[in-house]
């Protein structure tokens, strides 16, 4: 196989406090998109999507948080809070797509505007736990990751809420009936 004279900028990150600085650096730089596939919420990286949301760049989310308490729910309890951001929050929650929660995918990613990547490593003799990450500018990598985020995304079912099979009436005599 043919070598490349081309040289990509990488730089790998190895604490989990670098991620996410390095993330928010990321994020911040966005102008157009971003693809994020976090496997843990980080308040720091979800406030710069949000901003970034208000500035018009369209944010892509899978949502995947092993504590169960996943990015949308962060934000409808922050919504009930944080009145100044109430609208945004609601707007980006409504947005079609705006997050897909799947059940789990083994190391998180993101894309900004098509070109830069950061990849997760997870801990080979743990999965569960960071590793180290690795950032870099390519296209060619973009759209594989891109295509990623989008299988998984297709893969998912979408959110339905169940109405009540039954309804309860509760009489001032406190019988209950159905």
């Amino acid at each position: 196989m043919e070598q490349s004279n081309c040289e990509i900028p990488t730089k790998v990150i190895s604490t989990y406090p670098d991620l996410a600085r390095e993330l928010v650096k990321m994020i911040s730089s966005a102008e157009r998109e971003i693809y994020v596939a976090p496997r843990y919420y980080e308040p720091a990286i979800g406030s710069k999507i949000l901003a970034k949301f208000a500035e018009g760049v369209a944010v892509h989310m899978l949502d995947q948080n092993p504590s169960g308490v996943g990015f949308e729910e962060r934000l409808r309890a922050a919504s009930v809070h944080d009145s100044k951001n109430r609208d945004l929050i609601l707007k980006y929650l409504d947005a079609p797509d705006s997050i897909i929660r799947v059940e789990k995918f083994d190391y998180s990613f993101v894309v900004v505007d098509g070109r830069s990547c950061g990849v997760e490593i997870v801990d080979p003799a743990n999965p569960d736990n960071f590793c180290c990450a690795i950032k870099l500018e390519s296209t060619t990598l973009a759209a594989q990751l891109i295509g990623i985020f989008e299988s998984i995304a297709r893969s998912q079912k979408p959110k339905v809420l169940e109405k009540p099979q039954t309804t309860i009436v509760f009489s001032s005599q406190g019988e209950i009936s159905n």
